[in-house]
Order: structure tokens, then C-alpha cells, then sequence
């Protein structure tokens, strides 16, 4: 279960806010006991941290290899 403060991915697409799917944000608020939550994606530096809405099928818990790799690219 997703909680306050998880690192997750986005899975698709969200041109409405310049997200692509594998955008991580974290988890600022969960409502209706883990249907939706308030995300803080960092991805878009010239934006800020866009703070985005989303459903429960809208994302999915980053693992831990998708942080190590995504270390390694910087």
C-alpha cells in the first residue's frame, strides 16, 4: 500500500501537467484510504515541482533498481 512520503512512478502519460510516464514524484497526501494521492514530481527543473492529483491505477511504487540505475545515469 502506497503511504505519506513513498517514492512512486507515474505509468502513462500526462501531457496536461508535462509529465512522461516513469516521472518519479512523492507521495504528499493519500486520499480515500489509498484510491488517490497528491504527488511533488522533481523532474521538470524550469517548472518547479509540479504537484499533481492521481488515482491509484495512475501510479505504482518505484523499486529499488530503479533508483540505483537512475543514480548511475546522472
Amino acid at each position: 500500500m502506497i503511504e505519506d512520503l513513498d517514492v512512486v512512478v507515474l505509468k502513462n502519460n500526462r501531457p496536461d501537467k508535462n509529465l512522461k510516464a516513469g516521472a518519479i514524484g512523492t507521495v504528499v497526501s493519500v486520499y480515500e484510504n489509498g484510491k488517490a494521492f497528491l504527488v511533488e514530481f522533481s523532474e521538470l527543473e524550469e517548472s518547479g515541482f509540479p504537484l499533481v492529483d492521481l488515482t491509484a491505477e495512475e501510479v505504482r511504487p518505484v523499486t529499488t533498481n530503479e533508483i540505483e540505475n537512475r543514480n548511475k545515469l546522472r
